[in-house]
């Protein structure tokens, strides 16, 4: 004990303005100091040395006396043990744990659920002494003997009723409240109005309680009620969307516990028919039909959603089995005769092939399956026909194989005549046969003059070509006469 005096210890009431902190420096120091002999500071009695400046503190933010004896074992307090353990409860808290923010207080009815974010936020934070910033906001302001008997579950909850509202701590710990909720979660919705006139003084407390008492409010308290009857009556389920009947359900719930809150007593089978109104899914129609006959399930929401639920949850399994079946029919058509129809290509399995590089027409997936260099030789092949037919041979280099006939067009200018407004223009068409015969017609026609051409086209029936073909727009010459000769071969 000489140890603990030669750093400047007298008494209990010392001892307490050490922060909590500090500890762990004290610790060190009197392990580093010369020790007599047979003295140590084993790990059990540093956890206990801590143990004690906690229960100290404990004590003084209650506005209890300490007495000497008070933190011992003895006697069933357990006063040692208790206290050890909260050293390294405190210890196993993480200052980078994430904390989740509460939602911003942009309308009074979400002030219920702003309300518990709040407590569950502050709980996070905590003075060095290891309280909760949430004894900051509790209801009661004053610190009966009756609160302090209280069986409490943990000392968590022990110390948020029991510490008073003074002092040197408390006043940092109620400015330290003021930045973490009042200005970043209500100064941007309408409790800000009711907070302001404490912004100047940072009293968290007192901003707080102001936001609080307006929002649970007469004029409030019936805004609320009138959301949570609008929850009700505006949710409904079709089994389209996203949806889900959970979330139809979540929506129900949550209004039953805003009015319960509220004390607004709202009867179990109101809020059974309320429930079956909104679902207009017609595959729960004899589910509904169900509870209705039921009375247990009619007056007893949770058995009558929980009922339903159950339906639905078979949907899922269903439609992955159809998935399913869907999928090896889809798979079996693609086999063969002998094929399985599912698993890897194999015997009877009739892969489908990749579109070759060709001339003709492609549909658009066949075009999306080519790669862009065999998209490139299907437009140098459409080019080069474009070439081959604009310039095509004046003799036809057709097989004997396949029957064909060509077309020569011969029309020369004509040097004399030139004073008729038009020419009458001879043709002379000539058949020669394969067996070496041939006929001869001729005909006459007025037509406008032309530029001598000499081209030779394909065509399938005489005639249609000369008058609809590409060389139709060029006017005739005048006095022009147009040889048309006729070729036809076929096999033998």
């Amino acid at each position: 004990m000489a140890h603990v005096t030669a750093q400047g210890f007298t008494n209990a009431d010392e001892f307490v303005e050490v922060p909590a902190g500090s500890i762990k420096e004290l610790l060190k120091t009197l392990c580093r100091s010369t020790l007599p002999a047979g003295v140590s500071l084993p790990y059990l009695c540093c956890m206990r040395f801590r143990g004690l400046r906690l229960f100290l503190d404990y004590k003084e933010r209650r506005g209890d006396a300490i007495l000497a004896g008070d933190y011992t074992n003895e006697n069933d307090a357990g006063e040692i043990t208790r206290w050890t353990g909260r050293v390294s409860e405190l210890d196993s808290l993480k200052d980078g744990d994430e904390i989740a923010k509460p939602m911003t207080l942009e309308s009074w009815a979400k002030w219920e659920k702003f309300e518990e974010q709040v407590d569950s936020y502050l709980r996070h934070y905590r003075n060095p002494s290891g309280t909760p910033l949430s004894y900051v906001i509790r209801e009661s302001a004053e610190v009966t003997q009756e609160i302090k008997d209280f069986e409490y579950a943990t000392i968590d909850d022990d110390v948020i009723e029991t510490t008073v509202l003074e002092g040197d701590q408390y006043e940092l710990d109620n400015q330290r409240v003021f930045e973490l909720v009042i200005k970043p979660f209500i100064v941007k919705g309408p409790g800000w109005a009711y907070a302001k006139k404490f912004a100047r003084t940072r009293d968290g407390r007192a901003a707080y309680l102001a936001v609080k008492a307006q929002a649970e409010g007469p004029a409030a308290v019936q805004s609320r009620k009138d959301w949570a009857y609008a929850q009700i009556m505006d949710a409904t389920f079709n089994g389209k969307g996203r949806f889900s009947f959970q979330s139809y359900i979540d929506r129900h719930k949550d209004a039953h516990n805003t009015l319960e809150l509220l004390d607004e007593e709202v009867a179990e089978g109101k809020k059974v028919t309320d429930f079956l109104k909104g679902i207009t899914d017609s595959r729960l129609a004899a589910g509904k039909d169900t509870v209705r006959g039921d009375n247990a399930k009619r007056t007893n929401f949770d058995e009558a959603q929980q009922y339903l639920l159950a339906i639905t949850v078979g949907w899922k399994t269903e439609s992955a089995a159809e998935r399913r079946g869907v999928a090896a029919a889809g798979q079996g058509k693609e086999a063969g005769k002998t094929g399985r129809g599912r698993g890897k290509p194999g015997k009877g399995f009739q892969k489908k092939n990749k579109p070759r590089v060709r001339l003709g027409h492609y549909q658009f997936d066949e075009w999306s399956e080519l790669s862009t260099d065999e998209q490139a030789q299907v437009r140098a092949l459409r080019k080069d026909a474009k070439k081959r037919k604009a310039s095509a041979a004046t003799t036809g280099d057709a097989s004997d194989d396949a029957p064909t006939k060509k077309v020569k067009i011969a029309a020369a200018k004509a040097s004399e005549s030139a004073a008729k407004p038009k020419a009458a223009i001879k043709l002379a068409v000539s058949v020669e046969e394969d067996d070496g015969k041939t006929t001869s017609v001729e005909a006459a026609a007025s037509e406008k003059p032309a530029v001598a051409s000499d081209k030779t086209v394909d065509t399938v029936s005489g005639g249609a070509g000369d008058q609809f073909g590409r060389f139709a727009h060029k006017p005739a010459a005048k006095d022009t006469a147009a040889a048309v000769t006729t070729k036809r071969r076929s096999s033998l």
